[in-house]
């Protein structure tokens, strides 16, 4: 799903059926988190946010549904090096703002550092970073950048509630287009994983089964499946 600099510019974001809007639920984290960025855009400034939560919790969702909704440019940081921003930077006039997905990938290393560096002093326009921690929790390298990294506005995303995982569960049937009457929505529900990222995936499994076996979403198959997923 990331994009990565090319010679002739930035490859388009593909969004799988797990990522699209209908599949997503917003919280009132979420409306903070977007507002939040819509008052960077607005400023006209350089702005650096910093999203941070546990693995699976949503960011990647998040910040797709960002990017979609608000022009933005998406990058993860594991699939390019710092110094593959310089692209962007250079067409900065034509580029709203850039998500950086999985800043950790970049962090611990003083060279990525030192880029890292380069790119928060120099970027005229609003950064969004994502990792699992916030920026006090990390052990910088550069004093320089943990400073920058600290003064950032900071946005917490924590996991769904019990109500928030059910209507996750909901969309995420529609968005594959699974028919699913409400008792049957009703047995997901009880048996569910309580974790975003997991749920997405188990959905995806029993997706694949459904279509594999040619086979309606029913109790007594999802029950016959469900010690494989």
């Amino acid at each position: 799903m990331a994009i990565a600099p090319m010679a002739q510019g930035l490859l388009p974001l593909t969004v799988p059926p797990g990522f699209s809007a209908h599949a997503w639920v917003d919280t009132v984290q979420t409306q903070l988190i977007r507002e939040s960025l819509n008052t960077a855009r607005a400023a006209g400034q350089p702005e650096r946010l910093w999203l941070h939560g546990a693995s699976g919790v949503g960011k990647t969702h998040c910040v797709v549904r960002l990017v979609e909704d608000n022009a933005g440019v998406y990058l993860h940081a594991s699939t390019i090096h710092p110094s593959e921003f310089e692209p962007i930077v250079n067409t900065a006039s034509v580029r709203q703002w850039v998500v950086i997905d999985g800043v950790e990938a970049w962090l611990g290393d003083r060279g990525r550092e030192e880029a890292i560096f380069s790119l928060w002093k120099r970027y005229p326009g609003v950064l969004l970073f994502t990792a699992r921690m916030p920026p006090h929790h990390i052990d910088w390298l550069l004093p320089d950048l943990q400073s920058r990294a600290r003064s950032a506005l900071v946005l917490p995303l924590t996991r769904l509630d019990d109500a928030g995982l059910v209507a996750l569960l909901s969309r995420q049937c529609d968005a594959r287009g699974l028919v699913v009457s409400d008792d049957v929505m009703a047995f997901l529900a009880h048996r569910m994983p309580r974790h975003p990222a997991t749920l997405i995936r188990w959905i995806d499994a029993l997706d694949q089964r459904s279509l594999e076996a040619q086979r309606r979403l029913t109790i007594p198959w999802i029950r016959s499946v469900l010690p494989e997923l």
